[in-house]
């Protein structure tokens, strides 16, 4: 964690990765000298985003920022991501299988199957109106109960 921040502090500021809200809720000025092995897959989510969002982009590039994590973790993340988005207007690009995840956070969604672009439009448009097979796909996954009864 501190090779990290320090070299995101190169780039702007070491001092504002202790401000970050993705970096509360695992103590990071007491636990700076851990390695990542000692942080869970969610912390270590966080401490990823934190240290890309030190630098203040314009753009944040987020290539699947949800899979992996429990549902309580990637609901914090997902609204972490609102926050910033409002605040600080940053721009977001979402790389992700998840619609059910980004129909929280995108203004504006694009399905891709095979290099083409199959859809667009905004999380209610592509649901009620996405003709493409792989959208529907994708849709009818998002929102498939889950199921959990011993079989």
């Amino acid at each position: 964690l501190k090779r990290a921040l320090v070299l995101a502090h190169n780039a702007k500021g070491y001092g504002q990765a202790k401000t970050c809200s993705f970096a509360h809720g695992f103590e990071a000025e007491k636990r700076i000298n851990s390695y990542p092995h000692q942080f869970s897959g969610g912390q270590r989510q966080r401490i990823v985003i934190a240290i890309a969002l030190i630098c203040y982009p314009e753009i944040l590039i987020a290539d699947e920022p949800t899979t992996a994590i429990d549902a309580i973790t990637q609901y914090e993340i997902l609204e972490e991501f609102i926050r910033i988005k409002k605040s600080k207007n940053t721009a977001m690009l979402f790389i992700t299988h998840d619609l059910g995840a980004i129909s929280k956070v995108a203004d504006r969604i694009l399905v891709m199957n095979s290099g083409q672009i199959v859809d667009s439009g905004d999380f209610e448009h592509i649901r009620n109106h996405s003709q493409d097979p792989y959208t529907r796909f994708l849709i009818d996954r998002r929102d498939m109960p889950l199921t959990g009864s011993p079989g």
